[in-house]
């Protein structure tokens, strides 16, 4: 089974990306599972399901989630059904509980507080995050070590090109349930850094469509100091 766990569409505020051209680029690389999750809503994977099935019957597995910012940073809930209007870190926890969903811990090491409790608290945690610096990363991967939890990496892609920097693999038949894979299964990463142009690309895209100018202009300065690649 090959996933990609983690990435946005145009229903982040900070992303262009159609869901569609997900799925499509999905279908066309032989994934078998695509996470979706935008920032506080579930609606680009619920419209990337509805386009998946009408156009791919059952070739690909849609995983309905979102990626929620609580006052402990982002936690991300998957196989949900209904979104969650809640900023308390505990209060998110519990809504994705309440829904049977599962709870993964994005980039620990990033823009977190409480990561003990939180990593506690997750299902699976991220030990590789395309966007996060390799410090982060490094931290990440200890702290899933020791602590003997379920892992994935993730691109966190806000660009399409973005999609496939990252891929996990499970050794179970496509055909098999995520959520056992996820949390049961031997499993393999592919993996790669996005570039920081990208990162600074969806800040500006974030802070324009937010209408932010502060934070328009310190990312567009940032983006134009870096070297050439």
């Amino acid at each position: 089974m090959k996933a990609i766990i983690h990435l946005h569409s145009k229903y982040s505020f900070d992303c262009l990306t159609p869901p569609e051209k997900l799925v499509d680029l999905a279908i066309k690389n032989a994934i078998d599972v695509l996470c979706i999750t935008d920032h506080d809503t579930i609606e680009g994977a619920v419209h990337a399901l509805q386009y998946a099935q009408n156009k791919y019957g059952d070739k690909l597995k849609v995983i309905i989630g979102a990626e929620y910012k609580t006052d402990y940073g982002d936690i991300i809930g998957l196989n949900l059904t209904k979104d969650i209007h809640l900023t308390r870190a505990e209060d998110v926890l519990n809504a994705i509980r309440a829904q049977g969903g599962l709870v993964l811990l994005p980039h620990p090491f990033e823009s977190h507080k409480k990561v003990d409790f939180l990593a506690e608290q997750a299902d699976a945690i991220e030990i590789f995050n395309a966007r996060a610096s390799f410090d982060a990363n490094k931290k990440a991967a200890e702290l899933v070590t020791s602590l003997g939890k379920p892992s994935y990496v993730a691109s966190d892609a806000h660009f399409l090109s973005d999609a496939l920097l990252c891929i996990n693999q499970f050794d179970m038949s496509k055909n098999a349930s995520f959520t056992t894979a996820l949390l049961t299964a031997k499993r393999s990463f592919c993996q790669q850094q996005s570039s920081r142009k990208h990162y600074f690309q969806s800040q500006m895209i974030g802070a324009f469509r937010k209408r932010n100018l502060r934070r328009l202009l310190s990312a567009t300065k940032n983006w134009l100091l870096l070297p050439p690649q």
